[in-house]
């Protein structure tokens, strides 16, 4: 058992290292990790020393993930020996996977959710920036970012994200005990949590409100009050499976370089400058001070883009205090862009929303 202790003490080291816990809690944490391995507390015999005792960089050891993935693995191969655990598919019945392992062992390490949404409250008095680099942070910390994921693959494309979301279960998929930050959209409790596997930069989820409507009659609002109050993300929404869902991350994509390839105008909207841009996707710019005729603009595409059997992502943000919205069309299941950009089909349809 004593081969044990070594993994178990590394885990709370790390614990304080990373500031999951606290110093007056270190004996509190240990007794829980203990218990959820069940190991008699009157056994316990401290290692003499720690990873976190060596000299170097201890946030380049930690940065690619083989630390924390391995202590678990070692401490779930204990927890297998020495319970029984099967190791099949939770949902059999049949005992615990991995995956419920690294999260209930995480949990005993994570502060409470108000304790996540205090901090996070508190980093963003200083700016949004800061608010979301601490939570990124910190979801690297817990494992709900996956770092080893990260270190072997570069972050993809916008158009590669909305695939991704459209063959996504119909409700997004959270662990237990994954912790969210609140963040207050339109005067109601969002929650924001960053994906295990991300397909772009800080790559995010925002879920609505308990109760809240995921049919999307205003989820331009959504957006706006969104970029406005992160101005460093862009947030992209999507409707698929009879709801809305709500996707984003850092600003600096292909998406944001992609250069207009011609330009119209719209007699209704005077105050938005609008273009077609040069992307593996057809995308309509809509660039301007008014966001709320780029609102009324988008929704009318999207209308006209379903008459014809497409489908249509909104994505928005803020570049140098100027609001920019692009509607990316594909076909019907968001699986391959809706026609070339570069052919008379997309002169086709804009054509079509100008009537």
């Amino acid at each position: 058992m004593n081969d044990v202790f070594q993994p178990v003490y590394d885990m709370l080291r790390y614990g304080l290292y990373t500031g999951l816990v606290a110093g007056d809690e270190e004996g509190y944490v240990l007794g829980l990790m203990l218990d959820f391995l069940g190991i008699d507390t009157a056994k316990w015999v401290r290692p003499d020393r720690s990873v976190f005792d060596m000299d170097g960089d201890l946030d380049e050891f930690i940065a690619d993930g083989r630390f924390l993935r391995i202590s678990l693995k070692e401490l779930y191969d204990f927890k297998k020996k020495s319970r029984g655990i099967s190791g099949m598919e939770s949902d059999s019945g049949s005992g615990m996977d991995f995956s419920d392992f690294e999260s209930g062992f995480m949990n005993l390490l994570i502060p409470r959710p108000h304790e996540v949404n205090e901090a996070f409250r508190y980093f963003y008095k200083s700016s949004p920036r800061e608010a979301t680099d601490w939570f990124y942070r910190f979801s690297k910390n817990t494992g709900q970012v996956d770092r080893i994921y990260l270190a072997q693959n570069a972050p993809g494309e916008v158009e590669d994200t909305v695939r991704m979301e459209a063959d996504l279960p119909k409700e997004p998929l959270f662990s237990p005990g994954q912790r969210q930050a609140e963040i207050d959209i339109n005067a109601r409790p969002w929650k924001l949590s960053y994906r295990k596997t991300p397909a772009i930069r800080e790559h995010f989820d925002l879920r609505p409100p308990e109760g809240g409507d995921q049919k999307g009659e205003r989820f331009y609002d959504i957006l706006v009050d969104f970029a406005f109050k992160f101005p460093h993300y862009f947030i992209g929404a999507m409707e698929t499976g009879g709801c809305m869902r709500y996707f984003g991350g850092r600003l600096g994509t292909s998406l944001d370089r992609a250069k207009a390839s011609w330009s119209f105008s719209h007699p209704a909207f005077s105050d938005v400058h609008f273009s077609v841009c040069s992307y593996p996707c057809p995308v309509i710019r809509m660039e301007g001070y008014n966001p709320p005729s780029m609102q009324l603009m988008a929704e009318h595409i999207r209308l006209c883009a379903k008459e014809k059997g497409f489908a249509a992502a909104v994505i928005f943000r803020i570049v140098e205090k100027t609001s920019v919205m692009d509607v990316i069309l594909f076909n019907d299941d968001f699986t391959s862009p809706a026609f070339d950009p570069d052919t008379d089909g997309m002169k086709e349809f804009v054509d079509k929303i100008l009537k």
